[in-house]
């Protein structure tokens, strides 16, 4: 990551007034974007599943955002994303029929070929290789 790379990425920042990313890991890649985000009072939303990352962004981050007025929410729709989009298709397909829909339960299946995607291998992998022993214990 060079300044020029910083300088770019700090321009798309305060284009803009909430950042969205899917992208991980999160820890590897989301520490500078967490930063800016709360230096330039932009929203910030991920998807991560990464603990560490998360509660090291709140403790690091949270008042400098709170000074900026940005809310930067990490861990948003981690796994939920897929069922919470399926129910609401249904709660518009039995609305548009005149039906309303009370209840739903939902399981995931997974077949032979079925496989993760590559960020959350590399987040697997690169957070079974932390050494948690020399890990601070207050983020």
């Amino acid at each position: 990551e060079t300044p020029e790379d910083e300088s770019k990425l700090r321009d798309i920042v305060k284009s803009t007034k909430v950042v969205l990313t899917c992208s991980g890991p999160f820890e590897l890649y989301g520490k500078k974007l967490v930063q800016m985000c709360a230096e330039e009072g932009v929203h910030y939303a991920d998807v991560t599943g990464e603990t560490d990352f998360f509660r090291e962004m709140i403790s690091t981050y949270d008042e400098k955002a709170r000074e900026t007025g940005a809310c930067i929410i990490c861990h948003c729709g981690n796994d939920c994303i897929p069922s919470d989009l399926t129910v609401l298709e249904l709660n518009n397909y039995a609305k548009s029929k005149g039906l309303e829909l009370k209840e739903v339960q939902t399981y995931a299946e997974y077949g032979e070929g079925a496989s993760w995607s590559g960020g959350t291998l590399k987040t697997a992998a690169y957070q079974l290789g932390k050494d948690r022993k020399k890990m601070d214990k207050t983020t």
